[in-house]
């Protein structure tokens, strides 16, 4: 009886070579990862951005807008107040 690729490929890397079948299961992972890292990377460039901006612009976003509706609130008691 005749197997197929695929049988005789998960009795190789299952049974076999468990620690080769592991490493050919992780590199195309890890090259995914890594390649997503690089886009990250080159769409910083592109913005003429660093990692430590790009990750304090959201707080700093956040903090302003809590700046403001502070203010606008006591500019508003300020108004109304007789």
């Amino acid at each position: 009886m005749a197997g197929t690729t695929y049988q005789h490929a998960r009795y190789f890397f299952g049974t076999e070579e468990k620690l080769l079948g592991m490493v050919t299961i992780m590199c195309p992972i890890i090259a995914f990862v890594l390649f997503v890292f690089f886009l990250q990377h080159v769409k910083q460039m592109i913005n003429n951005e660093t990692t430590n901006e790009v990750y304090k612009k959201d707080y700093f976003r956040v903090s302003l807008m809590h700046e403001k509706r502070y203010l606008t609130e006591n500019i508003r008691e300020c108004e109304d107040a007789p």
